[in-house]
């Protein structure tokens, strides 16, 4: 289970790295470099809108039943991010994603604590935090490689990979998650 995790993690890394450069690369291309930093805000605000939604109730949903489908929805709001022709369009698709985003890490962070024995709790997130910023890092070279070669939609491409790797780990990984979450109890 805990690689299922660890897996996941490297692909929200890899939108996380995607992404930045593709919403910079597209405000530049469409010659409206400063409303970078405001689709940035659009899609924060909306993760810190949904994280706060999310926990204000107590959900019957299994964690790793949340983390499929939350996975599953970021990868299909990935998809208005390939079409887009606007910085408006652009905004609507990055509010998209950022609705996604704080359940994949919410629901990680519940079955990570389920998955690691208490004594090395810490070392399980960092091992997770590594993975995502593994994952950043080398998206965020192939996001540049793509964005050079056929502009920022080639970045989103890359985003999009990400999600969809990330959607299929996360709904493959079910049973081992449940056994994980049978371990813990």
């Amino acid at each position: 289970g805990f690689a299922v995790l660890a897996g996941v993690s490297l692909a929200i890394g890899g939108f996380f790295g995607a992404t930045q450069i593709s919403v910079t690369a597209f405000a530049v291309e469409h010659g409206a470099a400063d409303t970078a930093a405001a689709l940035f805000a659009v899609s924060s605000c909306a993760s810190v809108l949904v994280g706060w939604l999310y926990g204000l109730r107590r959900w019957r949903t299994p964690p790793r039943v949340q983390l499929a489908v939350a996975a599953a929805g970021l990868a299909i709001c990935c998809l208005p991010l390939l079409v887009a022709d606007s910085p408006v369009e652009l905004g609507f698709g990055v509010t998209l994603t950022g609705l996604a985003v704080p359940l994949i890490l919410i629901q990680s962070s519940v079955l990570a604590e389920a998955a690691a024995h208490r004594a090395v709790l810490t070392q399980a997130f960092v091992w997770l935090n590594s993975a995502t910023a593994a994952g950043s890092a080398g998206a965020a070279a192939a996001a540049g490689w793509a964005v050079d070669t056929s502009g920022a939609h080639g970045g989103f491409v890359v985003a999009a990979m990400a999600t969809g790797a990330m959607a299929v780990l996360a709904v493959a990984g079910l049973p081992s998650l449940r056994m994980q979450a049978r371990g813990a109890q």
